[in-house]
């Protein structure tokens, strides 16, 4: 009887995943929230488990008044390669000018790197940049120190145009 046996190696030569996250762009609305998407992929699937934290970081935009702080764990199961964090915008209806914060990948748990660790977040205003006031003439006016003494004593009421720059107002 003739035996043959001998002994092989298999090895990995699969590519470590690496992780990045993309930057997010959402139009924030009056009330309530929506929801700001930031994808995470993976450069090709794991045969492992792997994680990553993903927390936010104030820029212009501010936690609790522009956007709701987001610090989780963001787990793949083996053969996935996309998923999504979701951050909650909060709506107001003043204007003001496009408001940016961060979303941060860190703590890789598993066999796994971080290409793009850093991503951002850009809240765009949805409201107007320019409207009309309309003040009801026997309600409104203005007063002048004529003599200037301090005491303001000339009070005008009537139909006025307002042109308002940058925090001042100008009457004529």
């Amino acid at each position: 009887m003739i035996t043959q046996g001998g002994n092989a190696t298999i090895v990995d030569d699969d590519p470590v995943p690496t992780a990045s996250i993309a930057d997010a762009q959402v139009t924030e609305g009056d009330v309530g929230t929506v929801t700001a998407a930031f994808v995470v992929t993976l450069s090709n699937p794991s045969a492992f488990p792997i994680s990553y934290r993903v927390k936010t970081g104030d820029g212009s935009a501010h936690a609790g008044a522009d956007y709701l702080a987001t610090n989780v764990v963001l787990a793949f199961d083996p053969g996935q390669t996309s998923k999504t964090v979701g951050v909650p915008i909060v709506g107001d209806p003043f204007t003001e000018w496009g408001e940016l914060f961060t979303a941060t990948l860190s703590q890789p748990q598993g066999v796994t790197t971080i290409a793009r660790g850093s991503a951002l977040g850009d809240i765009v205003d949805n409201d107007p940049r320019s409207g009309t006031m309309a003040f009801d003439p026997q309600n409104w006016g203005f007063s002048e120190d004529t003599n200037v003494d301090g005491v303001y004593d000339n009070i005008n009421s009537g139909i006025y145009d307002v042109a308002v720059r940058r925090g001042a107002a100008l009457s004529r």
